[in-house]
């Protein structure tokens, strides 16, 4: 069995489950989180990925307070470790979630700091609307509204020339934290339409940058 392969189909299972949402078809978020829980124990030594899947895998079957160790574990190994740059691309949203998990806001800035700038120098425009939405919740966070409108104009600006469909949802992101409910409701509505017609893609109401908020919260429960 190659386990790293393994573990890391793992972590796309988890990234896949969650972009799905409500209408995940057989298996919810913790379920697919119950499965690495279950697998192998660690390779030794341990990947910065293996750390990152185990705490997901944490946070999702039990809370935050109980998996806040095992993410501190990943987040210093991706912050630490000679990460390559192909799973730094792969993963740094994931690792971005067990930073703002965490209230580590120093954390949060320098991982999407390193994404951004990964994804423009290799052009990775798949990518980089996730990325943007990563970075403008940390302006939010920081109350800088007038940088977190300007990405979420990039994206806007990215999603067109390319055709992508997907959600602006650093857009959705920021309405709501202006507590412009409407206009929120309005930014997700046709996507939500869009993929309750299919039953298949990103729920933009639960979409994994506004999940953020849940998980934080948890760290109280």
């Amino acid at each position: 069995m190659d386990l790293p392969l393994a573990r890391d189909t793992y972590l796309q299972a988890l990234s896949a489950t969650m972009f799905a949402g409500h209408l995940a078809q057989g298996s919810d978020l913790r379920e697919a989180a119950m499965a690495p829980r279950a697998a192998p124990p660690l390779p030794t030594p341990c990947r910065a990925a293996d750390l990152l899947l185990d705490a997901l895998a944490l946070l999702f079957t039990e809370n935050a307070r109980a998996s806040a160790s095992a993410m501190r574990q990943a987040l210093h190994a991706f912050l630490g470790q000679d990460v390559s740059a192909e799973d730094e691309l792969r993963w740094l949203w994931l690792v971005f979630i067990t930073a703002m998990a965490q209230w580590d806001d120093e954390a949060g800035r320098e991982l999407t700091d390193r994404h951004v700038r990964l994804a423009r120098e290799t052009g990775a425009l798949a990518v980089l609307p996730l990325v943007l939405s990563s970075r403008i919740i940390v302006h939010l966070f920081e109350g800088d509204l007038a940088e977190a409108t300007t990405l979420s104009e990039e994206v806007g600006s990215i999603t067109a020339a390319t055709g992508m469909r997907i959600t602006n949802y650093g857009a959705v992101a920021l309405a709501a934290w202006r507590g412009r409910a409407a206009e929120a409701d309005r930014l997700s509505r046709p996507t939500e339409q869009e993929i309750t017609g299919l039953r298949a893609g990103p729920d933009p109401i639960r979409s994994p940058h506004l999940q953020l908020l849940i998980v934080q919260n948890s760290l109280y429960d």
